[in-house]
């Protein structure tokens, strides 16, 4: 179900937009999700370990995203649990949620807490082995700056399980009035800086303007192509 997109508004946000059939759609993922997490962690707990795999698992069937969804908004029904470590009911707490909690209670993965907890460990580790790029990454006052011509960093919800790597979220910005702060356009232009792939995202698709000390060498070098490309010449034709 990776193909599934991942909706993150309400079921009365989604009526107002048109966008019933995707929230249904989605809805009805994260709740398969959630039974999966729930037996995957009954067939791979022997009481004492749970399989180191478990979570792998789950997520090669239905992507980071929505695995790290479902499990974000059960920590968020489950807070006053205290056996769930402070570290993970804090990163559940970075996924803002437009959804009412009727509705995140549909697909509440409610296997032994202790044992949830060690699969979201797993979870969060096999997150932190992709290396990407994060908020971190870059400037503070991102809200406040103009893309036109810097390196961007992608949010990697925004990318599909396949390109989610540090690469792929690099992008350089040659224009839209996305790329202007405080525009009411949200459209910003440009391409990967990777492979110079033309693409265009919502301002919001992205973290930030990438700090210039976490730069890699291969993107300053791509930067500066694109900022200063070499003159075209043109062959003199031989005389006749």
């Amino acid at each position: 179900m990776k193909h599934v997109p991942l909706y993150t508004h309400s079921r009365e946000s989604a009526m107002e937009t048109a966008e019933l059939a995707l929230w249904r759609e989605s809805y009805h993922a994260n709740i398969a999700c959630a039974e999966a997490i729930t037996k995957e962690i009954a067939d791979n707990f022997d009481g004492y370990h749970l399989n180191e795999n478990a979570a792998r698992h789950v997520i090669d069937r239905f992507g980071f995203d929505r695995v790290n969804w479902v499990l974000q908004t059960t920590l968020q029904q489950k807070d006053f649990d205290g056996r769930f470590r402070q570290e993970h009911k804090d990163w559940a707490k970075g996924a803002f949620t437009h959804y009412v909690r009727d509705e995140m209670r549909g697909y509440l993965v409610d296997s032994h807490p202790a044992v949830l907890d060690g699969f979201i460990a797993q979870a969060r580790q096999a997150w932190r082995e992709l290396n990407l790029f994060d908020h971190t990454h870059c400037h503070e006052d991102t809200a406040n700056q103009n893309f036109n011509n810097r390196i961007l960093v992608l949010r990697p919800d925004v990318l599909a399980d396949d390109y989610k790597n540090p690469d792929m979220q690099l992008f350089i910005c040659s224009g839209g009035f996305g790329a202007s702060p405080g525009a009411r356009g949200r459209k910003v232009y440009g391409q990967f800086l990777s492979d110079g792939e033309l693409a265009s995202f919502e301002r919001q698709d992205f973290i930030g303007v990438l700090k210039e000390e976490h730069t890699p060498e291969w993107a300053q070098d791509k930067l500066e192509q694109y900022l200063h490309p070499e003159p075209i010449t043109m062959r003199e034709e031989p005389s006749l």
